[in-house]
């Protein structure tokens, strides 16, 4: 009888989870381009360009793309008012990248910290696999 066959060892966790709890840079990292964070980006960019491109196309879920962009026209307008909204754009995508990740990062961060208080009963059959 092996260790790892034991029902009653210690788990032993993933060497990446181990370093992500240490490791404040492969949080981000991970952050910059996880699930979580590209979703967020896309539901912020999409429904205001679709409604930018077409007026009849603004739907409610614009609303928080419609206050980064207003936002951003409105500070830009003060720095350099000869500019056209169009330019505005690229500040845009970039505080609705910046915004996304910092979602994602809480979202990597949270997912971490409830790895390490999970029961075992809850873990997933490919973390049983992995442990085996």
């Amino acid at each position: 009888m092996t260790a790892s066959s034991d029902p009653n060892a210690e788990p032993v966790s993933h060497p990446q989870e181990r370093e992500l709890r240490t490791s404040p840079f492969l949080l981000v990292r991970r952050a910059l381009t996880s699930p979580v964070t590209i979703a967020t980006y896309i539901l912020l960019v999409v429904p205001f360009a679709l409604g930018w491109l077409k007026t009849e196309l603004f739907s409610p879920l614009a609303l928080p793309g419609y206050v980064l962009y207003s936002v951003g026209t409105a500070i830009g307008n003060a720095l350099a008012p000869r500019f056209e909204f169009w330019v505005y754009w690229i500040p845009f995508l970039g505080s609705c990248y910046g915004l996304a990740v910092s979602v994602g990062a809480g979202c990597e961060w949270l997912r971490v910290r409830s790895a390490g208080t999970e029961p075992e009963g809850t873990k997933s059959a490919d973390e049983q696999r992995r442990r085996l």
